[in-house]
């Protein structure tokens, strides 16, 4: 058994603080290949790597709220039709 990768921590830590705050479900996380390209993921999806979670808010859920809390933590908001996507924020080019 290996360790598990920091990034993938870090990231479920911050989904975590973020379920303390905010009433939401995550209905996608880690995805295989196979289930990414049957529910129409791009090729290089987050959720390949355990790095992108989707959300449907309850309806107490502010969603810019929600928006603001996940940039300020470094993550990615993709608003999408039925839910929110988030992900790992991308490393800054050095």
């Amino acid at each position: 058994m290996t360790d598990v990768p920091s990034d993938m921590i870090s990231f479920a830590g911050k989904i975590m603080m973020l379920s303390g705050i905010f009433h939401f479900s995550v209905t996608s996380w880690g995805r295989t290949r196979e289930h990414n390209a049957r529910v129409g993921g791009v090729a290089d999806s987050q959720h390949l790597k355990w790095l992108a979670v989707d959300v449907v808010r309850d309806i107490d859920c502010d969603k810019q709220a929600f928006i603001d809390a996940c940039q300020s933590m470094n993550l990615q908001v993709i608003d999408e039709p039925d839910h929110l996507h988030v992900q790992a924020g991308r490393p800054s080019p050095q």
